[in-house]
């Protein structure tokens, strides 16, 4: 992981994008803004992704629900930030690692992990591990 800044900001920011170009460690330039294709955004993402034999997969967090399982490695944690924007970081094991906006601060509220994987994993299982084991 290499940590790339956001060029956008604000509501169509390219926080996310920032984000997946730092776990694959790619110039963000090389990549499209995924916000800017709304709804859509995840089938471009795995468009995407499908060349390098990779593919992406949401994790929902509900704050009262116990987790099972965490990223083995490095993933994408999206939720709102302190500015009041939804807001992606890197995080590693289930923990934050890299805030691409360039003041930092972080999220307030985490709502979905995200984690790009082999194209052909067949389990979730492969990418992850008990939340038991995480330290």
């Amino acid at each position: 992981m290499i940590p790339v800044y956001q060029d956008k900001f604000g509501k169509g920011g390219s926080c996310f994008t920032a984000c997946i170009a730092s776990i694959l460690e790619l110039p963000i330039k090389t990549l499209p803004n995924f916000v800017e294709f709304g709804d859509k955004w995840m089938l471009e993402l795995w468009a995407f992704l499908k060349p390098m034999g990779l593919s992406y997969t949401t994790i929902s967090y509900r704050k009262h629900e116990p987790l099972e399982r965490i990223p083995i490695g490095y993933h994408t944690i999206s939720g709102y930030a302190p500015r009041g924007f939804s807001h992606s970081v890197v995080g590693f094991r289930g923990q934050f690692i890299h805030d691409p906006f360039p003041n930092g601060g972080g999220l307030i509220t985490v709502n979905s992990w995200g984690v790009i994987h082999n194209i052909d994993s067949e389990s979730w299982e492969e990418w992850t591990v008990p939340f038991e084991a995480k330290l």
